[in-house]
C-alpha cells in the first residue's frame, strides 16, 4: 500500500491527502549528514571545492529570490537632498574602502597542499639547477686546487699507431660478412636438407672467426683499454648481427618448405614479398647495410626515410664529440685520482677492519658523483647521438632506441628499457625461441642474463688483460634477485621507492665498488698498488 492511499484511509477514505513534511525534511537532514561524512573522507582540494560549489548555490539560491536590492544600496541622494552621482561612479568610490575588499569569499587550499591542481613549481626546478652548477663548480675547484690538472693526452704518434692492430683487425672482420652473404646465398639455400651439416659448420667457423680474431688481436699486442673495448664490441654486435641474418634466413627456407602464408607470416607485404623471393631477394649491399644500421635483428625490409640530413648528421657528430670529450676530462681529473689514492695507505695491512670500511665507504661516496656523469655522457653519446648517426645514414626510420628508463621502479624494467637494441636481439632470437620449444620461462630469462653477463664480464675483463675475475659476472647476475625483489607488490604500489633504490643500488653503490675492485687487480697486476692479504687485517 503507497503512503498516498494509508493517508487517504486515516482521513476517511477522502478529502485531500497533506503532504508528509516532516518525512521531507528527515530526508533533507540525512542527504545532508551523509553528504558531510562523505566531505570527511575526501582530501583537502576535493573538500574544499565542494564547499566552494555548495557556497556558490546557495548565492544563487538567495539572489533568485530577491527581487530587488534598492534596500541594500545607499540611497541616490544625499542628506542634503541633492542627487549623487551615477551607480558606476558609487561602485568607483567604494574602492579602498575595507568593505568593498572581500578577500576571504571562497573556499581555496594551500598551494603546496598534496592534491593541488596544475601546480607549477618551475621556480624551485630552476634554483636545483642553479644549486648543481654551483655545488658542480666548487667540486671542480676543489680537486684542481688538490690534484691539479691531470687530463692526458696522447704525448706522441707513436701512443696513437700503438693501436694499429684494432685498425687492421677491424678491416679483416669485414671478410666474415662477405662470408655470412656467400654461405647463405650460395650455399644454405641450395642443400637438400633445412639445415645441413655443411651449412652448420661454415655458419660456425664465421662466427668462430668474429668472436676470436678481435680477442686474439687484443691478447697478442698491447692497446689501450678503450681501443680494445672498442674493437671488441663491434665484434660482439657484428656477431649478434650476423646470428640474426642466418637465423631469418632459416626461416625464410623453413616457410618456404613448409608452404606458410606468407601475409600471415610476415607483418607486412614488403616482407613477405622478400621471403618470396628468397634467395635472391638478398644482395652483398643489402646485408652491408643492415650491418651499420642501428639495429641488431635483420629484416628483409625496414622503414626508410626518403633522404639523408645531413646538417643533422653534423650536429650529432660534434654533441657525441663533446660527450666523450667530457667523458675523457671527468674520468682523468675525478675518477682517476680518487682511484688511485684509494690504495696509497701505507700502513693498509695493519690498520683495524672498520677504518678500513669506512675509508672505502668515503672513496665510494667519492666516486659516485663523477661516474654517474661519465655513465649518463656515455648513454647520451651512444644510444642517443652514435644510433642517430647511424639512423640517418643509413635512412633507417625507427629511432626508438631506448624508452624512459631513468623513471624505472625495477631492475626489469630498466634493462627492457635501456638498450632496445640488445633487448630486442635477446627477446626475439633467444627469449622467444626458447619459449617456443616449450622450455619454462624461468629457464628462458636465465639463459638470457647468463649470456648478458657473460659479455658483460668479457668486455671489461679483456681490455683490461686481467684474465678471468668473476666479479663484473657475480654482479650482473645478483641482479636476477634484484629483479624479483623489485617486481613484489610493495615496489609496484610504491614506484617512486622503487626508482629511488635502483638509482642506489645501479649508480651510488654498485658502480663505483666496481671501479676500485678492477682498479685494485689492475694495480696488482703492473705493479702499482700493493696486493692485499686478508689474514693481515686486524677484525679490531
Amino acid at each position: 500500500m503507497s503512503v498516498v492511499e494509508s493517508k487517504r484511509k486515516e482521513n476517511g477514505g477522502s478529502g485531500p491527502v497533506t503532504p508528509d513534511i516532516g518525512g521531507t525534511s528527515l530526508l533533507k537532514r540525512e542527504s545532508k549528514v551523509a553528504k558531510s561524512l562523505w566531505l570527511r573522507q575526501q582530501d583537502t582540494i576535493t573538500r574544499l571545492e565542494e564547499l566552494q560549489r555548495q557556497h556558490e548555490e546557495e548565492i544563487r539560491a538567495k539572489e533568485g529570490r530577491q527581487n530587488s536590492y534598492d534596500d541594500l544600496r545607499t540611497p541616490l541622494r544625499s542628506v542634503d537632498g541633492s542627487r549623487r552621482p551615477s551607480v558606476v561612479n558609487d561602485i568607483n568610490d567604494y574602492r579602498g574602502r575595507p568593505l568593498h575588499d572581500q578577500l576571504h569569499g571562497a573556499y581555496r587550499a594551500t598551494l603546496l597542499s598534496h592534491h593541488t591542481k596544475n601546480l607549477n613549481l618551475r621556480g624551485f626546478l630552476n634554483l636545483f639547477f642553479i644549486l648543481l652548477f654551483v655545488i658542480n663548480f666548487r667540486m671542480v675547484t676543489d680537486n684542481l686546487m688538490e690534484y691539479g690538472l691531470m687530463i692526458r693526452l696522447p704525448s706522441s704518434f707513436r701512443d696513437i699507431l700503438s693501436n694499429w692492430p684494432m685498425l687492421l683487425c677491424f678491416l679483416l672482420m669485414h671478410f666474415c660478412i662477405l662470408g655470412a652473404f656467400v654461405i647463405e646465398r650460395f650455399v644454405a639455400a641450395w642443400v637438400p636438407h633445412l639445415l645441413d651439416w655443411s651449412e652448420c659448420v661454415l655458419i660456425g667457423l664465421n662466427f668462430f672467426l668474429v668472436f676470436i680474431v678481435p680477442y686474439l688481436t687484443v691478447c697478442n699486442s698491447s692497446p689501450s683499454p678503450a681501443a680494445s673495448a672498442l674493437l671488441l664490441a663491434f665484434s660482439i654486435v657484428w656477431l649478434f648481427k650476423l646470428f640474426s641474418f642466418h637465423h631469418v634466413c632459416l626461416d625464410a627456407r623453413r616457410a618456404l618448405r613448409d608452404g606458410d602464408n606468407f601475409r600471415e607470416l610476415c607483418s607486412n607485404s614488403e616482407e613477405a614479398e622478400h621471403v618470396r623471393r628468397y634467395p635472391y631477394s638478398i644482395t652483398l649491399r643489402h646485408l652491408y647495410t643492415f650491418i651499420w644500421m642501428p639495429t641488431m635483428c635483420f629484416q628483409f625490409y625496414y622503414p626508410r626515410v626518403p633522404r639523408i640530413r645531413w646538417l643533422s648528421v653534423i650536429r650529432h657528430v660534434f654533441e657525441s664529440a663533446a660527450c666523450l670529450a667530457l667523458m675523457k676530462i671527468v674520468v682523468d681529473q675525478h675518477i682517476v685520482p680518487v682511484a688511485r689514492n684509494s690504495f696509497t695507505i701505507t700502513e693498509m695491512q695493519s690498520i683495524p677492519l672498520s677504518t678500513l670500511l669506512v675509508h672505502f665507504l668515503d672513496k665510494i661516496t667519492r666516486l659516485s658523483i663523477p661516474n654517474l656523469y661519465v655513465w649518463l655522457l656515455m648513454f647520451v653519446g651512444l644510444f642517443h647521438h652514435w644510433c642517430n648517426i647511424l639512423a640517418e645514414v643509413t635512412r633507417f626510420g625507427d629511432r626508438q632506441f631506448y624508452l624512459d628508463w631513468w623513471n624505472a621502479s625495477s631492475f626489469g624494467e630498466y634493462w627492457r628499457k635501456w638498450n632496445l637494441p640488445i633487448h630486442h636481439f635477446l627477446n626475439r632470437h633467444i627469449n622467444k625461441p626458447l619459449r617456443r620449444a616449450r622450455f619454462p620461462r624461468i629457464v628462458a630469462t636465465s639463459v638470457v642474463f647468463l649470456i648478458s653477463a657473460l659479455l658483460h664480464e668479457y668486455m671489461i675483463t679483456v681490455p683490461l688483460q686481467l684474465g678471468w675475475t668473476g666479479w663484473v659476472f657475480l654482479g650482473f647476475m645478483a641482479q636476477a634477485p634484484l629483479t624479483y625483489i623489485t617486481n613484489l607488490s610493495f615496489f609496484q604500489r610504491n614506484p617512486t621507492v622503487g626508482n629511488c633504490f635502483f638509482w642506489f643500488i645501479f649508480c651510488f653503490s654498485g658502480q663505483p665498488l666496481g671501479i676500485l675492485i678492477y682498479w685494485y687487480l689492475w694495480g696488482v697486476k703492473h705493479g702499482t698498488v700493493q696486493q692485499l692479504d686478508p689474514s693481515k687485517i686486524q677484525i679490531m
